[in-house]
């Protein structure tokens, strides 16, 4: 635990890498623009919510891992009266708590519809300090975003060298990113995301401005939470570098899904 708060600190005035999976012209990234121009058109038309009576007090992250069965963060659904899921086709449906784990911030829901893609995960738990990595889900940028946005970074530091329960990542993490995947360059899970750093209450305590850093869940207490709730993850398969950016987004976009809070 020394050396992870010791590596945390090392992080001041690092530069950040932020990927928006590309900056180029798309017919991708017209898609998602067409996509968010009809969302906020719905929006001001005030277009019937999809839980009648309520209203969404938070939004998160998650993704499949097992046809029926999606994973997120417990925090995400907490304090939810009804959880949705938007998934990649732009439905939105609602899901039912299956399973949770306050300890390492891990919850599992179960919905109907059947998933498009499953998430796998990187066979070992080793973490590699230094490795490019990606969180892919929903962050809050002002408006809930209705496309998965792909965020490039560096696992930074571990709490413990060997089988780690939780690493950090110095990117730009944000509110609904929560119960995300980290991904490898080869689209294999690598962690969940957790939360961001509490920039002003570690400048209170210690001066230091530290910026853009997320915490993660690492693939140990994952893998053992999903198997105690009768989840056998889906082994990776060899494959070739996807990179991080572009290609990544696309095979990530199909297992990730919007997770909504509601009361």
């Amino acid at each position: 635990m020394r050396n992870f708060r010791a590596m945390l600190a090392c992080l001041v005035g690092n530069a950040i890498f932020l990927a928006a999976a590309g900056g180029a012209d798309t017919p991708e990234r017209r898609e998602a623009e067409r996509a968010r121009t009809e969302y906020v058109q719905k929006a001001l038309k005030g277009e019937p919510s999809p839980v009648p009576g309520r209203r969404m007090i938070g939004s998160g992250t998650g993704f499949f891992v097992a046809p029926q069965r999606v994973l997120t963060a417990y925090h995400v659904i907490e304090r939810c009266a009804v959880v949705t899921i938007r998934g990649n086709d732009g439905n939105t449906v609602t899901a039912e708590r299956v399973a949770d784990e306050k300890k390492h911030d891990l919850a599992l829901i179960g919905i109907q519809a059947v998933a498009i893609s499953i998430a796998t995960f990187r066979p070992t738990d080793a973490t590699r300090i230094g490795e490019a990595v990606a969180t892919v889900g929903y962050p809050l940028h002002g408006l809930p975003r209705i496309e998965p946005f792909l965020t490039a970074g560096t696992m930074a530091a571990t709490d413990r060298p060997d089988g780690p329960s939780r690493f950090a990542i110095q990117a730009d993490v944000r509110p609904g990113n929560s119960g995300g995947p980290v991904l490898d360059e080869y689209g294999q899970v690598v962690g969940v995301v957790s939360a961001k750093i509490n920039t002003v209450r570690v400048y209170e305590r210690t001066g230091q401005d530290i910026q853009n850093v997320g915490f993660a869940i690492a693939t140990g207490p994952v893998l053992e939470f999903l198997r105690q709730n009768g989840i056998e993850p889906f082994p990776a398969e060899a494959s070739p570098s996807l990179g991080i950016g572009e290609e990544l987004l696309g095979k990530a976009r199909q297992f990730t899904v919007r997770v909504g809070c509601w009361q």
